[in-house]
């Protein structure tokens, strides 16, 4: 009694049906950064990712927004994104733990979160 299993599972899709996203991994020395650049139809916007860095892995150096213009860039891809409800994996889980565990989910970051963790960062 009080032990078991805890799978994390998620239950949305998201989906950016508007964004083109591309990922370049580029090495410089020892360290492999992923430049990743989202093409939209008002623009470009790209952040880098150290994947390198451990913990936390990837450690973000570059973030999307870099000035004021980046914003309207952002808020197209905000705004573009789809969440679709998706259980199959979370009732798939359910069913395979049976008594043994427990399957827990979230809704990820809030979208205040979410803008400074994906995308603008925070500077003291």
């Amino acid at each position: 009694m009080g032990l078991g299993l805890i799978k994390g599972c998620g239950v949305v899709t998201v989906e950016d049906p508007n964004v083109q996203v591309e990922q370049m991994p580029v090495v410089h020395g020892t360290r492999e950064i992923v430049v990743t650049t989202c093409h939209t139809p008002v623009g470009d916007v790209s952040e880098k990712l150290d994947m390198t860095i451990t913990p936390p892995n990837p450690w973000r150096t570059e973030y999307m927004i870099k000035d004021v213009s980046d914003y309207e860039l952002v808020k197209f891809i905000l705004e573009d994104t789809v969440y679709q409800p998706n259980y199959k994996l979370f009732l798939w889980w359910d069913r395979h733990l049976g008594d043994d565990g427990i399957v827990r989910t979230s809704c990820g970051y809030t979208p205040f979160q979410d803008l400074l963790i994906r995308f603008m960062g925070y500077h003291l």
